[in-house]
């Protein structure tokens, strides 16, 4: 009987595994009821999902709400990708330990909201006997959620990345030489492989920068200047030229009794959901730089009307209109940011308005603190928000390494880099 039931386990993995290779390799989500998509460690977790693979302790936490507000068996399973976020050749038995699928378990219902949702949250790698998990290898990875184990109607899909520290990198950040991008970040970095034996590092070495937690502007295959036995050197890179952009524009809707500095207006409809109103936002172009706190993007949940503020079930949801003054043209404006995880691209499209001659959008958005920036259709934010050199923006570097004649790519350096601190 357990023979029986293994082998029909191990097909449904298989064509899991067969369906999910076919899937983009990148957030996504596909279906409209699913919002505030979540996938942090929880040591840091503003910053891009990563585990170690010589922690024991490290994980990651997946949550998400369903609009739908009722039960529903999700199935997650994973997928290792190579450096440029294609499916590698590698079966799951080789980078995976355990289950190579499994069902969420955890869910609340929310409590006291207006909007009724279910929360599911998950934590992996997992010891729980029924979702035992471990990662093998080092790489890029993909989650996969699909409802009922059907393949061919996937739920979400989420980037995180594993470590296997090999690799010593510095970082510093300064002024670019040339005027090829004003307002830009140049990063400069040593990569020390002293820890590994590469033969040839300037073939097997590649480097991948993501700002911001962005991946829809990472600059990837980084080649080095110099090569120094095993030290690896980036010096005058056009490459690693980004975009100091602008400090992010700040949300606030912790609470619905209350209007913060940013809303004009709160109210609810006849389905008692709240909106609210943004005042107009004009692009910050020509204006100087102010520098402020931000969080680079991200967002943190919280409801300071409700009995616990940090409690995901008693946090409601809100309709937030976003409003950008610019006149009409061939030119598409998108809101950008961690918001968009509410959303089913990687950017949300603006449109325009030829009454109020506005460009907007409305977003449904859980409470709680947003950042957010307006860019154009290629992600750039210059003609929108300026681009300065004293901006802070936060760098993650990540080191693939490919020893000849093998077919994956393994991650064996990665660090965060701060454009403050790194100066």
């Amino acid at each position: 009987m357990w023979r029986i039931i293994s082998t029909w386990v191990l097909f449904i993995i298989f064509a899991l595994n067969v369906n999910a290779a076919e899937l983009p390799c990148k957030d996504v989500i596909y279906r409209s009821q699913i919002k505030t998509l979540q996938l942090i460690n929880p040591h840091t977790p503003y910053a891009l999902p990563v585990i170690s693979l010589q922690s024991s302790n490290d994980v990651l936490e997946l949550s998400f709400d369903d609009l739908d507000g009722d039960f529903k068996n999700y199935t997650l399973t994973f997928l290792h990708c190579n450096a440029d976020w294609t499916p590698s050749n590698l079966k799951t038995g080789e980078f995976l330990d355990g289950f190579f699928e499994f069902n969420i378990v955890t869910y609340s219902f929310s409590v006291g909201t207006y909007q009724k949702f279910t929360h599911y949250k998950v934590q992996f790698p997992s010891a729980l006997p029924q979702q035992f998990t471990r990662f093998k290898l080092s790489g890029n990875y993909m989650l996969f959620i699909f409802e009922n184990g059907d393949a061919e109607q996937p739920v979400l899909s989420k980037r995180f990345i594993v470590t296997d520290a090999k690799a010593a990198i510095q970082c510093s950040i300064r002024q670019p030489v040339s005027n090829t991008k004003n307002g830009g970040q140049q990063l400069e970095l040593t990569i020390d492989l002293n820890a590994s034996s590469i033969a040839n590092p300037a073939r097997d070495v590649h480097l991948t920068v993501v700002q911001n937690n962005r991946w829809d502007n990472m600059a990837q295959q980084i080649q080095p200047q110099f090569v120094q036995a095993n030290r690896l050197t980036y010096q005058f890179n056009n490459d690693l030229i980004f975009e100091g952009g602008n400090e992010y524009r700040p949300l606030d809707i912790r609470s619905i009794r209350f209007q913060s500095p940013q809303i004009q207006k709160m109210y609810r409809d006849e389905q008692h959901i709240m909106h609210a109103e943004l005042f107009t936002d004009e692009s910050r172009a020509v204006k100087p730089y102010l520098y402020y706190a931000d969080i680079n993007g991200a967002y943190t949940l919280y409801n300071r009307d409700a009995i616990d503020p940090q409690s995901v079930l008693e946090t409601d949801y809100v309709i937030c209109k976003f409003s950008f003054r610019a006149p009409e043209s061939s030119s598409s404006f998108f809101l950008s940011g961690n918001i968009t995880s509410s959303g089913l691209n990687s950017r949300i499209p603006l449109y325009y308005n030829s009454k109020s001659g506005h460009y907007e959008t409305e977003v449904l958005l859980k409470q709680g603190f947003y950042n957010y920036i307006y860019t154009d259709a290629k992600g750039s934010s210059y003609n929108t928000e300026g681009s300065f050199w004293d901006t802070e923006n936060e760098y993650t570097l990540i080191v693939y390494y490919r020893p000849f004649g093998t077919y994956f790519d393994q991650v064996i350096g990665l660090v965060k880099c701060n454009s403050l601190k790194a100066r």
